[in-house]
């Protein structure tokens, strides 16, 4: 291979292999898929309507996820109060198995969630087919996903909420043309809990 030959090839090589950081945004970089399910407050709901406005969407597969996805939502509210210009939403995710025990687990859902909430919370029976369209591995932690006003998820993130992570979401509202977040508010300096 003659020296031209391997420049080229070098160079190609180089132009097609991605950063980690490119690689992350392009799997980012899709439509949320259309799920259906029910809400907690009553009534059925399709993750089309979450188009119009930026989104922070929570997706949680455990009972024991319950106080992630709350914290997520707390430190959303708090930086981003008016719904005018984003929003949040949950989305509990089961095993379409469950069968018969969807009306038991949706009222027990209903009782431990604050009436306030429960309009921003919905039930999907259709865990392996979220997880498949979202391409979500492990289930044992929650998923948080940064939705533009057209449904493109632009950022995606695991696991409980952090400092350091709501920076990452925050950055990526603020781009999306929601106003400034209240800078104190999941702040890289406000890693000590707050004993709230």
């Amino acid at each position: 291979m003659n020296r031209r030959t391997a420049a080229a090839a070098l160079l190609a090589g180089m132009m097609l292999a991605p950063t980690a950081g490119a690689a992350k945004d392009e799997a980012a970089a899709k439509s949320l898929p259309n799920f259906k399910g029910k809400l907690l407050s009553g009534g059925s709901f399709n993750t089309d309507r979450l188009r119009g406005k930026p989104h922070l969407l929570v997706v949680g597969f455990e009972r024991v996820h319950s106080a992630d996805m709350r914290a997520w939502a707390q430190v959303f509210k708090a930086s981003f109060p008016d719904e005018a210009k984003a929003d949040y939403f949950q989305i509990a995710a089961l095993p379409s198995q469950i069968g018969l025990m969807r009306g038991f687990i949706d009222k027990q859902m209903v009782k431990n969630t604050p009436e306030v909430a429960r309009g921003k919370i919905m039930t999907v029976y259709a865990a392996d087919s979220l997880c498949k369209q979202l391409a979500i591995k492990d289930r044992k932690v929650v998923y948080v996903f940064v939705l533009d006003a057209a449904g493109t998820i632009t950022h995606r993130e695991q696991g409980p909420q952090s400092a350091e992570a709501f920076s990452r979401v925050r950055e990526r509202l603020t781009a999306a043309g929601v106003l400034q977040p209240t800078p104190s508010v999941g702040s890289s300096s406000d890693k000590q809990p707050s004993g709230r």
